[in-house]
């Protein structure tokens, strides 16, 4: 018994560690957005069902796309990865699979830490494209 203490005080520092990082937070960003900045590297949202989180993000993200392309997928990289764009033709139909990523960079953003630690980074804006592929 006595050689799994260290295990169990190592785990329940680890759960401490977690638990103050989602309560940083949370009273950084609210409830939703903060719980997605503690449990995720990634926020993945869809703007033809979903509006985008207004705490993770100052401007969407899809709003740099051209216009003549239906935004299908964003992906949010909120510790520091680059964020996608997944798009297709807006004449496709339904069941279509994406043909077109814009890869974007956020000029602006506001890191949410806990000591030295960043837990996210929120209030993502200043969009800039940065890369594009054809998927065929």
């Amino acid at each position: 018994m006595l050689r799994f203490v260290p295990l169990l005080v190592v785990i329940g520092l680890v759960a401490a560690a977690q638990n103050g990082a989602l309560l940083t937070a949370v009273g950084a960003l609210g409830p939703a957005g903060g719980w997605r900045c503690a449990q995720s590297a990634q926020y993945v949202y869809d703007p033809r069902h979903d509006r985008a989180d207004a705490a993770l993000l100052g401007e969407a993200p899809e709003q740099l796309v051209p216009s003549d392309v239906q935004v299908v997928r964003v992906e949010v990289g909120l510790r520091g990865a680059d964020t996608t764009v997944w798009t297709r033709p807006p004449e496709a139909p339904p069941a279509a699979l994406p043909n077109r990523v814009f890869v974007l960079s956020a000029g602006v953003m506001k890191p949410v830490t806990l000591g030295p630690q960043t837990i996210c980074n929120a209030h993502l804006g200043s969009w800039k494209l940065i890369g594009e592929q054809d998927l065929g």
